[in-house]
């Protein structure tokens, strides 16, 4: 298979959230067929209901990285 551009979404409301996205991002860089060729920056979002934003939970930390892969979609996301 020829290698393709992905994005992933990556982001999360629990724990240091920054760290646990960085952690992310290095362990695609650090993945064989993987090829982390750009990132955006990290966006804090509120969490929202059907009933709108819901501060008694935590707010989100989100952001996308742009990467170019040889693998399969499912080997992809199993990574």
């Amino acid at each position: 298979m020829s290698a393709v551009r992905a994005v992933l979404a990556l982001g999360g409301n629990l724990g240091d959230r920054k760290k646990i996205i960085k952690s992310a991002i290095r362990a695609l860089k650090n993945t064989e067929g993987i090829e982390v060729v750009a990132k955006s920056p990290l966006v804090e979002s509120h969490a929202l209901t059907e009933a709108g934003v819901d501060e008694s939970r935590p707010n989100y930390l989100n952001g996308v990285v742009e990467v170019e892969t040889s693998l399969k979609p499912g080997d992809l996301l199993d990574r």
